[in-house]
């Protein structure tokens, strides 16, 4: 089973010291409010998939990134609990 960040943006779901969290209960608690999986894509593109897996040591095996072909380029995704904005009111 995967675990994942918890964190209000990208910058600190990379962070290792971020905290982590498997299921969507243990984020809710973590956070103390609804959260929900976010997926985003990191700011810099690669030329081979080898390339990407040096800038990213946790790729393959962690269940957090996954590896994209899009634009002509390798692109890393990330998953990472996010805490959900508060309701319109």
């Amino acid at each position: 089973m995967s675990i994942f960040p918890l964190a209000a943006n990208l910058t600190q779901a990379r962070a290792p010291d971020a905290p982590r969290a498997r299921t969507e209960d243990e984020a809710t608690t973590l956070a103390r409010g609804p959260v929900f999986l976010a997926v985003e894509e990191l700011p810099e593109p690669f030329d081979t998939p080898d390339a990407a897996e040096k800038a990213v040591p946790e790729l393959y095996g962690s269940g957090m990134y996954e590896l994209i072909w899009r634009d002509g380029a390798w692109r890393v995704t990330m998953r990472y609990w996010r805490p959900a904005p508060p309701a319109p009111v």
